[in-house]
């Protein structure tokens, strides 16, 4: 099984474009991690969310956001200037603020 949970600050705020028939939004999220020696590092994801998910994160949250975001690993290749590169990217099923230093505000949709 491939799942990942991350929580980290948006480095940008939401980005949400058409992609044919649904709606996909696009996040940079750091995290800091302490190695052993305890240095801290940031480490840098970049997160896409769907559908209505990336509806509500565009409207909701923004660059400096602390936030949890659980989802699968997406290896993508692609070519730039003439190099082979690649990436693995977070495809979000959720997206939700961090409680842990700020209040939100829910507001139901409707939907279940």
């Amino acid at each position: 099984m491939n799942s990942v949970t991350l929580i980290g600050n948006l480095t940008r705020d939401p980005e949400i474009r058409e992609a044919g028939e649904s709606k996909v939004v696009s996040m940079g999220l750091a995290e800091t991690r302490e190695g052993k020696d305890g240095e801290k590092t940031p480490q840098f994801y970049d997160v896409e969310a769907w559908g209505d998910l990336a509806e509500h994160v565009a409207a909701s949250l923004a660059k400096g956001d602390l936030v949890i975001a659980a989802g699968k690993l997406r290896y993508d290749s692609y070519e730039k200037e003439g190099e082979r590169r690649s990436r693995v990217k977070v495809v979000a099923s959720h997206i939700g603020p961090s409680l842990r230093f700020c209040e939100a505000e829910v507001q139901r949709n409707g939907k279940k």
